[in-house]
């Protein structure tokens, strides 16, 4: 498994939008080939951070998807989006 995580940070006076958005988002990813499972994760810790977790069959698989998705919702997002920062890990 291959596990990604973005970390964004994102307008507060915005969250619940981008919350609404990114679980969209999120749903429509467990579609994608090779994408086992999706989450979208508020931050304990920051009030304007949002986490998006993908689980995939492994780094290959992520690494040939092509972003049609997340293409799709990217306008709605980025509206209300800062910046972000993207991790990997192995299970």
């Amino acid at each position: 498994m291959y596990i990604v995580l973005v970390k964004n940070k994102v307008n507060q006076t915005k969250k619940t939008e981008y919350m609404r958005d990114s679980q969209l988002f999120a749903e429509e990813m467990k579609e994608v080939a090779g994408c086992k499972d999706t989450y979208v994760l508020t931050s304990a810790d920051y009030e304007d951070v949002i986490v998006n977790v993908e689980v995939w069959e492994s780094k290959y698989v992520y690494e040939q998807y092509d972003g049609h998705v997340f293409l799709k919702y990217k306008e709605k997002l980025k509206s209300n989006f800062i910046s972000n920062t993207i991790e990997t890990y192995t299970l």
